[in-house]
């Protein structure tokens, strides 16, 4: 690796007093000059505070040392000067200290002490990044080694630099700040302006004045066109001036790209500049700048402005955009105040039509549109209306089974869902108890009929008629007793199916006269009841017809009609119903059976979607807010 020189920076410096070198150490962290000034000087009082030869500033960039900034007290360096400089370089940049050292040598190649120190600071501006930056001291071959001595001073000033560039760096950045300031300030101003024209003028005259130009002029966009408007400290102009079509052209020309564009541009750039530099060449500028105004994403209008003196940096375009976009509200509404009603009116009107059918938002217009299109046609277009409620299967005849008389249940010969033929046996009660107290009461038939004879035979008329009474009451128990054996088979009043009754696990359980064993439905004479909401039971009437549908076969929609609707409503589960009765016009399947379940569609006519869709929300609307 060498080291690469730049030209030799070393100048002639502002000669140092004879102060305290430590003072002019401190005096320097409050240097506010430029870095052409600062750097001499600041190398200059270095090489004064620690009596050195020769002090260098090489910063690390692209892998190559490089020196920035030198001072020495005699002129020329020997190759072995270069590399102790180059070891001293490298030796810090891999030291963790920060700081490296080198002794002297002697003989015929004698070179004095040096000492390197790390400091945070960026020695120049360059393209490549810089790693590192180091300060070197080199010492005179005196013999004397002074360089560890003169570390603690050597560290006091390499503090020196990073603490200028922090003050040069906040000063830029409170003129930066005041220019902020005045730039706000003047957009306040800028509000509070009542007509065009005035505000256009003020804007010009401040853009002039505000970034040294020669004339500004505000040009607007009408039908396609840039006219000039305004002028900077110009009252009046003629706008068929050919110097004023010139600056119109340029001004479309940046309105056409929508670009900030500045002949000679400030930076490379791929943007047309005919119509700028034809302005250029044929004016005598030495610049042109020509910067959009926007509304809505759009340009307006546009700011062109000249000089004969200095080119457009690129902070003052910056600058010069920041200003215009703070303006460019009340400039546009301004603008649109002072035209004449029907001016404003058309432009409304086309601004209008031209966002209603402009290619932007597409997707949203056309949703727009759809949606539209469908609210009329539901609104026009009628279909057929259906009440929903749901609906059991019930039989019109069910025949109760009960229990004939007090006993026990001894065999049950159905279950629940069976078909069953008339007179089948469906159960049987216990007759051990009946059967012991017929043969009970037999005996007593005997005895009685025993003591009446004997009563008879000794002309005992009245105990004869008593033993005869208690005879006959015993015949009649005994009666009573071989009825109900005959009674102890439950047998099927007709021809149906089980509907109710699943006795398996009641098997030798007491049962008492009159309580239901079994309900026998018929499946020939079914009906179906309806529980018609009360939103709803205004529209129901006898003789409307729909469709049912069972819960487990909602596939299989069977017609049916209204034959009746029951005045009262009845609370079923918390709501009050309207029951209706109606007749499924479809001869009963196999497997239905009363009790099942299922929606009920009812036609009521025909109703417009619309009205469809909508007519519950508002009646819940017109409840809610007593519409």
């Amino acid at each position: 690796m060498s080291v690469v020189t730049e030209a030799d920076k070393s100048s002639a410096t502002p000669s140092l007093s004879a102060a305290n070198p430590l003072d002019q150490l401190r005096s320097l962290r409050h240097f506010s000059g430029s870095p052409g000034d600062f750097w001499p000087l600041y190398l200059q009082t270095v090489a004064h505070t620690t009596g050195s030869r020769r002090l260098l500033l090489l910063a690390r960039k692209a892998g190559a040392w490089r020196i920035f900034q030198q001072w020495s007290a005699q002129s020329g360096s020997t190759d072995q000067e270069n590399g102790r400089v180059l070891q001293l370089a490298e030796n810090v940049a891999s030291s963790a200290q920060g700081w490296s050292h080198m002794a002297p040598t002697t003989g015929s190649t004698a070179v004095g002490e040096g000492l390197a120190v790390r400091i945070q600071v960026h020695a120049a501006e360059a393209e490549e990044a810089i790693d590192i930056t180091v300060l070197v001291v080199l010492w005179p071959e005196s013999g004397q080694r002074r360089a560890l001595q003169q570390l603690p001073f050597v560290w006091l000033a390499a503090d020196i630099p990073a603490h200028y560039e922090l003050t040069r760096s906040i000063q830029r950045n409170t003129d930066k700040s005041e220019r902020l300031f005045d730039l706000l300030a003047f957009a306040i101003r800028f509000g509070n302006e009542t007509r065009f024209m005035k505000a256009a003028l003020l804007l010009c005259n401040e853009l002039a004045t505000r970034f040294a130009c020669d004339r500004v002029a505000l040009g607007w966009l009408s039908a396609g066109r840039v006219h000039v408007r305004a002028f900077s400290h110009i009252e009046r102009f003629d706008p068929h001036m050919i110097a004023v079509q010139q600056l119109a052209n340029a001004m479309e020309e940046a309105v056409d790209q929508d670009e900030d564009l500045s002949f000679p541009p400030a930076s490379a750039n791929q943007y047309v500049l005919r119509c700028h530099e034809f302005f250029v060449r044929n004016q005598g500028v030495e610049a042109l700048a020509s910067l959009p105004l926007r509304w809505n994403e759009q340009p307006v209008a546009v700011v062109t402005a000249e000089r004969s003196a200095t080119l457009f940096q690129e902070t003052e375009l910056w600058e010069f955009r920041l200003l215009l976009d703070a303006c460019t509200a009340t400039l546009y509404h301004l603008q649109v105040q002072d035209r004449w009603w029907g001016g404003r009116l058309a432009d409304r009107t086309k601004s209008f039509v031209d966002h209603l059918f402009g290619v932007e938002q597409s997707l949203f217009k056309l949703v727009i549109l759809l949606t539209s299109l469908t609210l009329i046609l539901a609104a026009i277009i009628h279909w057929p209306y259906r009440i929903e409620a749901p609906f059991t299967l019930h039989s019109r005849e069910i025949v109760h089974v009960s229990v004939p008389f007090d006993g026990y249940l001894a065999q049950v010969y159905v279950e629940m869902g069976e078909s069953v033929a008339q007179s089948a046996l469906l159960a049987e009660l216990d007759t051990r108890e009946l059967l012991l107290e017929a043969s009970s009461i037999s005996a007593e038939v005997s005895r009685f009929a025993r003591e009446a004879e004997k009563a008879m035979s000794s002309n005992a008329l009245a105990e004869m008629q008593i033993a005869a009474a208690r005879r006959d009451q015993a015949i009649a128990r005994l009666e009573i007793i071989r009825r109900n054996i005959a009674r102890a088979e439950v047998r099927s009043p007709m021809a149906g199916i089980i509907v109710e009754g699943d006795l398996k696990e009641k098997l030798a359980a007491p049962v008492r006269k009159g309580d239901m064993l079994f309900k026998v439905g018929r499946l020939e004479h079914t009906y179906a009841e309806l529980e018609i909401s009360e939103m709803d039971v205004h529209e129901i009437v006898p003789e409307q017809r729909g469709e049912i549908a069972f819960v487990g076969r909602p596939d299989l929609r069977l017609p049916m009609r209204i034959m009746r609707l029951d005045p009262v409503a009845a609370l079923r589960g918390g709501k009050n119903v309207f029951p209706a009765r109606a007749e499924i016009q479809f001869p009963a399947g196999d497997w239905w059976r009363p009790g099942m379940g299922g929606i009920a569609k009812i036609d009521i006519g025909e109703r417009a979607i619309l009205w469809i869709l909508t007519h519950r929300t508002l009646r819940f609307l017109q409840k809610v807010f007593w519409l």
